[in-house]
């Protein structure tokens, strides 16, 4: 099975250093979706071809180990997709569109159609210190209701690849 390989992006290191100095807290805020085949680098500003984005809908955000679990779900209907687009890319935006980390794949990882929904879990293991300093903005539907039952047997149905965890893991 195919994953998406992680990448702490040059500025958002940058933007955990300038908020662990006393800075802004790093306000995580949307993930976007690309579709170009290719590995990580901590030099991305942007995906490299993205075709949809969406508000985090929900997180856990666990101080004392530096765990953080975002979760997303797409719907290639309601958000005016025309045609298929294979998932290579996805990232984590903040508020100030600053690309914070990076996740990218040479294989296709799924589809996301103008039929399908897309649920994501996304798990990043930080320093406390880092931790410490990122706030996360649910904007969507809580996670529970994306992925309750009738989420699960839809995702079972169109596409069992539809569902992914992904974890970083930052030293």
């Amino acid at each position: 099975m195919s994953a998406l390989l992680p990448a702490l992006t040059h500025v958002g290191k940058l933007a955990l250093q300038e908020a662990k100095a006393g800075g802004s807290p790093v306000i995580l805020s949307q993930i976007s979706f690309g579709s170009a085949p290719r590995l990580p680098t901590q030099e991305e500003t942007a995906l490299v071809a993205p075709f949809i984005s969406g508000p985090i809908s929900s997180h856990t955000l666990n101080l004392e180990t530096g765990q953080l679990d975002v979760g997303v779900q797409i719907d290639g209907a309601l958000d005016g997709l025309t045609q298929d687009h294979p998932v290579h890319e996805a990232g984590l935006f903040d508020q100030l569109g600053r690309l914070i980390f990076y996740f990218a794949s040479p294989d296709t990882l799924a589809s996301i159609t103008p039929r399908t929904a897309y649920a994501l879990t996304i798990g990043i293991a930080m320093a406390q210190a880092d931790a410490a300093v990122v706030q996360v903005v649910d904007q969507g539907p809580a996670w529970e209701v994306i992925v309750d039952q009738r989420i699960r047997d839809a995702l079972r149905r169109v596409n069992a690849r539809s569902y992914r965890n992904l974890f970083l893991s930052l030293s």
